[in-house]
């Protein structure tokens, strides 16, 4: 690593390789201690979007599917419309489930040595734009133990916040090197986020080099071949989930743009807070946790806007005496603009992974300050061990937060129960409570939790469908069948509510109302054997026999021994043979 620029704390005459290993030493130490404060979510199961992106996703765990996984959108398993493409991040899953199976202790140890990594890169890149190993090692340290990472570090899908941070730090500390702009485009197919790459060394070009008065030239050359990556990863992106960004499911479609901006400044003020005070940390800020604000005399948008004010005031003020305290506040800002819903509408409204990066120019700030309040008071060469001090009273306190919050992702009942408590008004906590509920047999209080959720959110088609399977499995069909039809009219695409309306309407003798749904639900799925299945034992309940006849003989032959069809066969023959007016029976396959 060369020689740091800009201001440098007195120091006594030493060798360069010295300090070389003392910068190194002061990484891979702050990379231990990052990796320490997360062992507790070793013991984690897979939790939240894991099942779906992960433990349950076929393209990672069947084999036979990796193009398909490269050239798909990220939720492709599971959505066939989707706006994310992150396919190194899948293929990071899929590699490792062949190499250490399914077990989710590999991934979440592979997620720890990530921010370890990540903690490292870090702690040499604050050092090139402090140019004081006292203010990188005390900025390392804030970011390896702060609390607000939880969610990127514990919780396995948040491996692409790590994996893009990983590779845009890499790439940032490396820029001048041919291979920097291969790095950014790691970065770009980790996750979009990493896109900040240009804009974070357009930072240090403007503040950190200015340090002690010596600026530097920008080099727009410099700068084009990332400009020539972004371009290509853009087109490839195009390819797979098409232009532009947001789907069509993003918080703020339809929502007039003053109302999104003061929302995201509102956004940006609990951020801020978050970072300063991380007591309360949630899992999920969904609908109706922040509403739309849409006044601007409106408390939290105030707030927010004093705090980020203050924040570019003080930025401002220390650009001469501190520019690297002011590079990492502009870097917050920059880091997190894509995500902020300022620019455009995203996906989230908020979410504390999205903080994993930009939280690192917040540390750089405050390391940069801790190393300086020490000057005044210090001699030069005790400055290191006094900044890690100041630092490591609050990081004590960070560490014990960050150890008990990586248990709350230990698994979903646990994940939520924590939620529902720190985001009350969130729809999807209370219905993802209830799923955790459900599962673990506790009826009454899944019952409760999912119509809380629909009591914030009665258009949330999930929490609809989820009820309507509790109501069914606790012997209430005919209230099941009324949240059944309410989630079909939600989401006409969803073929297994489809398929447990028509079965549950069979049941209760509504033949006619039955197939009518359940040839919807084939009509999405035609290959899926049970909806066919079902519809076969509707048509035969209607007295159409030859039908169920031949659609039984079109499911056989695709699914040879599919137990429900050959029973329900064994029906239509029975009716074949009975007396004419004769009456069979049909039980009906499970859903």
């Amino acid at each position: 690593m060369g020689r740091p620029r800009g201001d440098r704390e007195p120091t006594s005459p030493r060798p360069e390789g010295s300090a070389d290993r003392r910068a190194l030493a002061a990484a891979l130490l702050l990379a231990a201690a990052a990796a320490a404060v997360f062992l507790s979510s070793l013991g984690n199961g897979f939790t939240f979007d894991d099942t779906d992106l992960v433990a349950k996703n076929r393209f990672v765990t069947e084999p036979g599917h990796l193009r398909t996984l490269l050239t798909s959108h990220y939720w492709a398993a599971n959505d066939a419309r989707g706006d994310l493409w992150r396919p190194l991040t899948l293929f990071t899953y899929w590699i490792q489930h062949r190499a250490a199976g399914s077990g989710p202790w590999s991934f979440h140890l592979v997620n720890v040595a990530l921010h370890a990594a990540v903690t490292a890169l870090a702690c040499l890149l604050c050092l090139r734009l402090a140019g004081s190993l006292a203010a990188a090692s005390a900025a390392g340290l804030l970011f390896a133990v702060h609390p607000v990472h939880t969610e990127a570090v514990a919780n396995v899908v948040g491996r692409a916040e790590l994996m893009a941070a990983l590779f845009v730090l890499a790439g940032w500390l490396w820029r001048d090197r041919r291979w920097s702009p291969l790095l950014y485009l790691l970065g770009l197919l980790s996750k979009e986020s990493a896109i900040v790459l240009p804009g974070l060394m357009l930072v240090e070009d403007l503040l950190a080099k200015g340090a002690g008065g010596n600026r530097n030239r920008i080099r727009w050359r410099a700068y084009v071949p990332f400009a020539a990556v972004a371009a290509v990863w853009l087109a490839a992106r195009a390819l797979v989930v098409g232009p532009g960004v947001g789907s069509e499911h993003a918080p703020f479609n339809g929502v007039p743009a003053p109302f999104r901006i003061m929302t995201a400044v509102l956004v940006l003020g609990r951020y801020l807070g978050l970072m300063a005070d991380p007591r309360r940390l949630s899992a999920d800020y969904s609908f109706d946790q922040i509403p739309t604000v849409t006044s601007a005399a409106d408390g939290g948008f105030l707030i927010g806007a004093a705090a980020c004010g203050a924040l570019l005031a003080a930025a401002w003020a220390l650009r001469r005496r501190l520019p690297a305290a002011a590079a990492g506040v502009a870097a917050f800002f920059v880091a997190l603009l894509p995500a902020s819903n300022l620019p455009f509408g995203v996906g989230v409204v908020m979410a504390e992974r999205l903080l994993y990066l930009p939280s690192l120019g917040l540390c750089l700030a405050a390391g940069t300050l801790a190393a300086a309040g020490t000057a005044p008071a210090v001699r030069p060469g005790r400055r290191l061990a006094a900044a890690c001090i100041l630092a490591g009273l609050p990081s004590v306190w960070l560490s014990g937060l960050t150890w008990r919050r990586s248990m709350d992702w230990r698994d979903d009942f646990t994940l939520f129960q924590t939620t529902v408590i720190t985001s009350p008004r969130s729809a999807m906590a209370h219905a993802n409570l209830g799923a955790a509920y459900q599962k673990l047999g506790r009826m009454q209080e899944a019952e409760e939790a999912y119509r809380r959720s629909l009591q914030i959110d009665p258009h949330r088609a999930g929490a609809q469908y989820s009820l309507a399977t509790l109501l069914e499995a606790t012997g209430r069909p005919d209230e099941a069948i009324r949240y059944y039809q309410e989630a079909v009219r939600l989401r006409p695409d969803d073929r297994e509510a489809l398929n447990n309306l028509g079965r549950t309407l069979l049941a209760r003798g509504r033949a006619a109302e039955a197939v009518e749904t359940l040839e919807r639900a084939v009509a999405l799925a035609p290959d899926a054997p049970t909806p066919r299945v079902n519809l076969a034992a509707a048509l035969l309940h209607q007295g159409e026999v030859e039908r169920a006849g031949r659609l039984l003989g079109e499911i056989l032959a695709s699914h040879p021994g599919d137990a429900s069809a050959v029973r329900i066969l064994e029906a239509v023959r029975k009716r074949r043979e009975a007396p004419a007016g004769g009456q069979g029976s049909t039980r009906l396959p499970a859903p």
